[in-house]
């Protein structure tokens, strides 16, 4: 383990920070850390995964053809380290299985080499072969690979803690970070420059949250979806869409413009809030396109929730979500508004850009009756997760999938939430964890009095077991502390 000096430790009383073992990445943001590598650098990244799963997953990069010169290290399709290096990418797998150990990662330009350690013993090294002759026009980020100048463009984000890191130029230490505490949150900070990297975390608690009175529409029904990002909770309702922050206290809310509009499912995507709206059966409807009337829309906002695009799409729409650029849509039953037991949906997938069509629109069966289609989808990075309406009064058919990316059926179990549901970071050994959204009060026969609130859990599954991991308060709930 690296520690701080004498002197930087001296410094840090004097500060409002202090050391801590590691900082942790939560599996959807990457840290920039203000460094751009050149053809006389050394970096040293002592680091731990916390779970093997995504491949691809980075623990530090600057990537893509415009870096000019690329450094990473990450997981490859064969669930390997493997660095990629040089003027043009080219890899070097280590042939070392990814796990949860400790280890140094070292890519040496200067000397030409790269090195992997573990325990204090070497167990991978190799000559760099490729051309090293750019200096990056690219922040280094750690816990993703930076894709700009600045490092706030990034991808492949990682499952990891980061131990220290230390950066050496034609033989001289010139970047030392360390893991603090600062004003109560996790950063990297670089002790020569006296410079700090913050990094917020997504999910900064686990115990359950209850909306704040007042956010949602008492004749509106329950919550249609639920999203996550490290700003705040996003959720919808028939016709408006609120965030709250990790406390359930109203941050903003917004209504559609296009009236009747039914906002459905939410997904969180680099930054972009994704909305899955659709019109009821007798409109009005988002237009036509050669004389049939369009009765959805794909709407994208940021996440201050301004409306920067939105798409018109013929059949109406609910779960949605965004693997690897690639947008998943539920477009419904085979009959719209199907309220009885059916097999199989209709599902599209778009270019989460453009929000142009990849394919045409096609069915899926997954083994099991379903009405009203797809209720959520949602993303670990990995797998596609879809929550669907059950069909029988003893809720004992399962309604939960899990896809890979092609839509073939990996699992199914029981999860009886149909109101909202969002991945989060932090699972290892394979269990995957959620939070999700159940609806207070809203089928109340006479809601005089009554508040219809959001009441969020969290729950990690294994493959064939749930588990709970709320905290539940017996003292004042969350948005009156």
């Amino acid at each position: 383990m690296w520690l701080l000096n004498a002197a930087v430790l001296a410094t840090s009383l004097t500060l409002n920070f202090s050391e801590t073992e590691f900082i942790e990445s939560d599996g959807a943001r990457a840290l920039p850390i203000g460094y751009m590598m050149t053809p006389s650098s050394r970096i040293e990244v002592d680091f731990a995964l916390t779970a093997t799963a995504p491949l691809q997953q980075r623990v530090f990069g600057a990537d893509g053809s415009a870096a000019k010169l690329i450094t990473s290290l990450y997981v490859n399709s064969a669930g390997q380290f493997s660095f990629g290096v040089g003027d043009s990418f080219q890899s070097y797998p280590t042939g070392i299985a990814a796990d949860l150990d400790r280890h140094v990662a070292i890519v040496d330009y200067a000397a030409k080499s790269l090195a992997f350690v573990t325990e204090g013993e070497t167990n991978y090294t190799a000559a760099v072969t490729a051309s090293v002759t750019n200096d990056s026009a690219f922040t280094l980020d750690v816990f993703g690979r930076s894709l700009s100048v600045n490092g706030s463009v990034y991808d492949c984000c990682s499952n990891v803690r980061v131990y220290g890191i230390r950066i050496y130029e034609d033989g001289s230490l010139v970047r030392e970070y360390v893991p603090v505490s600062e004003s109560g949150s996790p950063a990297l900070r670089e002790t020569l420059t006296r410079t700090s990297y913050p990094y917020v975390w997504k999910v900064p608690h686990w115990d359950m949250i209850v909306t704040q009175p007042g956010i949602f529409e008492v004749d509106k029904g329950h919550v249609q979806g639920i999203c996550v990002t490290t700003n705040g909770i996003y959720f919808s309702q028939v016709g408006t869409i609120a965030m709250t922050d990790w406390r359930g206290r109203l941050v903003r809310k917004i209504s559609q413009t296009h009236e009747g509009a039914h906002t459905g499912d939410l997904c969180a995507y680099k930054g972009r809030i994704y909305a899955a709206v659709c019109s009821y059966d007798d409109g009005p409807y988002f237009g036509e396109e050669n004389g049939e009337p369009m009765k959805g829309c794909i709407q994208i906002y940021d996440e201050e929730l301004n409306l920067l695009k939105q798409q018109a799409i013929v059949r109406p729409p609910d779960g949605i979500t965004v693997l690897d650029g690639v947008l998943y849509l539920g477009l419904g039953c085979a009959a719209m508004y199907q309220d009885k037991p059916w097999r199989g949906n209709w599902y599209c997938k778009y270019n989460a850009e453009t929000l142009e069509p990849m394919c045409e629109k096609f069915m899926l069966d997954h083994g099991y009756d379903t009405y009203c289609g797809i209720q959520n989808i949602t993303t670990d990075g990995t797998y596609v997760y879809m929550n669907y309406y059950t069909v029988d009064e003893n809720e004992r058919t399962p309604n939960f999938v899990k896809y890979d990316k092609d839509l073939n059926v990996v699992a199914v179990t029981r999860f009886g939430h149909g109101q909202g549901v969002d991945f989060l970071p932090g699972g290892t050994d394979g269990k995957v964890r959620f939070i999700y959204c159940a609806t207070a009060n809203w089928m109340a026969a006479d809601k005089t009095g009554l508040e219809v609130q959001g009441v969020l859990q969290f729950a990690e599954w294994d493959g064939r077991h749930w588990r709970n991991l709320t905290r539940y308060f017996p003292y004042t709930i969350p948005w009156e502390r």
